[in-house]
This record gives structure tokens, C-alpha cells and sequence, in this order.
């Protein structure tokens, strides 16, 4: 939706405040992301599925959302940190970030972390529906 607002934004200003929005989302997601799929969600993958097809899939994702975050990170950590969540005590610092966001940079960051979030939301559900699987031939054992 952001990025819906910020491509339709009426000016500049609508637009700056909806890329910095977005910045801190993204940024946040981030954080959650790695925290979610870090060890112990590869441990699961690894030895409890015993899936090397998830596995591949994953690591694919995993290194997409590395090199993401090596392409964006600190360029989302400034906007943040200084004119969104944890505004700078220093007002000018904040208007001169503000002035400079160049909204079609993060309308460009915007889509490629929503192209990797679709590749994982399907994986997310491959693995849900294949935990219900296994599930299902428990209970028929019984």
C-alpha cells in the first residue's frame, strides 16, 4: 500500500514522507526476517524436513534477502534513525535527509524487496502444506 502511495503521491513532500514510511518498514522487516529464518528455522529445513528441494529454495531467498540488505541496509538504517523512527535531536540534519530522499531510489527498493517477499511467501506455504502432509500420514499410521 506504501508503495502505492508513494507512486501516486500528489508532491514532493507526500512522496518523501511516504519513502521514509516505507525506509522504516522495510528496515524493520528486515530485522524480523533474519530473526525468523535464522538457525534454528534452517536447522527444521535441514534435518526435519529432509527436503532438499525447500532447502535449495531456501537458500536462494536467504541469499537474495543478504544481498538486499547489503545493497540497502545502512541507506534505510540513516533514513530511519534520523528523519522517521529515531528522529536526529539535530533539526537540520533532519530536513536536509528529508530534502534529499530520493523517491524514486526507494520506489526501486520498495520493488525489489516485494519481489523477494513473493518468492518467499509461496515457500512459506510449501512448507506449511508439506508440514500438513506429514501430519496427515501420522495420523493414518495410528
Amino acid at each position: 500500500m506504501l508503495g502505492q502511495d508513494l507512486t501516486f503521491a500528489e508532491n514532493e513532500w507526500q512522496k518523501r514522507y511516504y519513502a521514509r514510511q516505507a525506509s522504516l518498514i522495510i528496515y524493520e522487516s528486515l530485522n524480523d526476517l533474519f530473526d525468523l529464518l535464522g538457525k534454528d528455522f534452517k536447522t527444521i529445513i535441514n534435518t526435519k524436513l529432509n527436503n532438499s528441494e525447500l532447502e535449495s529454495k531456501f537458500l536462494l531467498i536467504r541469499k537474495e534477502l543478504n544481498q538486499f540488505k547489503d545493497n540497502n541496509f545502512n541507506r534505510l538504517k540513516e533514513i530511519r534513525n534520523v528523519a522517521t523512527a529515531h528522529r536526529d535531536n539535530d533539526i537540520l540534519k533532519q530536513i536536509n535527509l528529508i530534502a534529499e530522499i530520493s523517491w524514486s531510489e526507494v520506489i526501486g527498493i520498495v520493488t525489489v524487496f516485494d519481489k523477494i517477499l513473493n518468492k518467499l511467501g509461496p515457500l512459506l506455504q510449501e512448507l506449511i502444506n508439506y508440514d500438513l502432509r506429514k501430519l496427515d500420514e501420522l495420523r493414518n499410521k495410528e
